[in-house]
Formats: C-alpha cells, sequence, structure tokens
C-alpha cells in the first residue's frame, strides 16, 4: 500500500511518491501543495486531479489505464509518462525542460509549445512521425525505434547528443550532405550504418573518424 492507501499525507504535502500501488485508482484533490508526483506501476491509477497546480515534477510510468493528464499543470519541467496509455501530451506544459515518454506508442505528435526542451526520450514511440522544428534549445534526443519517424529537423542547432537506431524511414546521408548538416548541427556527432543512425561521442574531429569509419563500412 502506498501512502495515498495509508493516509500518510495532509494538505501540506509537497512530494508523492507511489510505487506499484494497485490499490490507488486516484489521488486526493486536497494535496494542493504538490511540486512532485511520482506514481510507478499503479495499474489502476485512472486520474489525476488538476488541482496539483505547483507541480513541477511528474512522473507516471506503467500507470497503463492512465489515459489523460490535465492541461493546468502550466509549471512542469518534468513529465515522465513511459509506458502509458495517455492519448495526447497537453500543449500548455511550455516551461518543460525535460520530457520523456519511452514506449507510448499512441503518441502521433509532440506539441511545437515545448519550446524550452533540453531533453526528449521518446524511444519506442512507433507513431511518431515527427519532431517539432521549434525545439531549438534541444541538447539530447533518444528516439530508437521509432519506426515512422521521418526527419529530424535542422533547426536543432544545439543538439549534442542523437541516439536514432531504429529508424527506417529517416533519411541516408551521403558523406557530403552529413558534412553539411553536421555543421548545422554544430558538435552532434553521429554515423549512418545500414540504414540506421549510431552515435559517436566526441567532437568534430571524431566525426571525420566516423565519416572514414563510414567508407569502410560501405
Amino acid at each position: 500500500m502506498c501512502k495515498i492507501c495509508k493516509g500518510d499525507y495532509d494538505k501540506d504535502t509537497t512530494e508523492l511518491y507511489c510505487m506499484e500501488c494497485t490499490a490507488l485508482t486516484t489521488i486526493p484533490d486536497t494535496l494542493v501543495n504538490l511540486t512532485t508526483l511520482h506514481c510507478h506501476n499503479c495499474t489502476n491509477l485512472t486520474s489525476i486531479p488538476d488541482t496539483f497546480v505547483h507541480l513541477t515534477i511528474l512522473r507516471v510510468t506503467k500507470c497503463t489505464t492512465l489515459t489523460s493528464i490535465p492541461d493546468t499543470f502550466v509549471n512542469l519541467t518534468m513529465l515522465s509518462c513511459d509506458c502509458t496509455d495517455l492519448t495526447t501530451i497537453p500543449d500548455t506544459f511550455v516551461n518543460l525542460t525535460e520530457l520523456y515518454a519511452d514506449r507510448y506508442t499512441s503518441l502521433t505528435t509532440i506539441p511545437d509549445t515545448f519550446v524550452h526542451l533540453t531533453k526528449l526520450i521518446c524511444n519506442g514511440c512507433t507513431s511518431l512521425t515527427t519532431i517539432p522544428d521549434t525545439f531549438v534549445h534541444l541538447k539530447k534526443l533518444w528516439c530508437m525505434g521509432c519506426i515512422s519517424l521521418t526527419c529530424i529537423p535542422s533547426t536543432l542547432v544545439n543538439l549534442r547528443t542523437l541516439v536514432c537506431s531504429g529508424c527506417p524511414y529517416l533519411p541516408q546521408c551521403d558523406p557530403d550532405k552529413y558534412e553539411e548538416r553536421m555543421e548545422r548541427f554544430n558538435e552532434a556527432a553521429w554515423i549512418i550504418q545500414e540504414k540506421f543512425w549510431y552515435p559517436i561521442w566526441g567532437k568534430r574531429r571524431q566525426i571525420k573518424e566516423g565519416l572514414k569509419l563510414l567508407h569502410k563500412i560501405d
């Protein structure tokens, strides 16, 4: 049983962690001072009250019956919704800097209003087709196994880490185009092998070494 089921909370609670509690179906709407809420594998959690307007961190991982998140959580800076059946992510979360959405298979789009994102982890989002070109502050992008993804925008000029193997519809680049893309993505580094993208950790010299390796692979 979690703290909610035990009644181990009061209206001044600011952080709440509910782990693998199958008895939990909802959270009292009186916890209006919550800033951090973490629910993991609470498989019968169906809703979260819209009164938690001070939330900055929300983790609802493997909460498989949760289908929506209130759009009133405008102060969120971190959202983790791995392995959920959410139908959408509200576009009102304009202060998000980190979004974790692994294996969120019903996700088709990510709101382009998340302009402050620096980290996006969306591995296994099989219905996701695009990454918004407004994510100009993005530094880390992990999108392995996004089998419907067709493009990585060239506007992601602050990108440092790109890991997107298993994305068969991403275009395969020749070395000349790769060099051009490298300039646009600043110090981000990756190579293409068997139509998948693999990261090379490092700076420009290592990128060029990766290009030599690519020639050898071909």
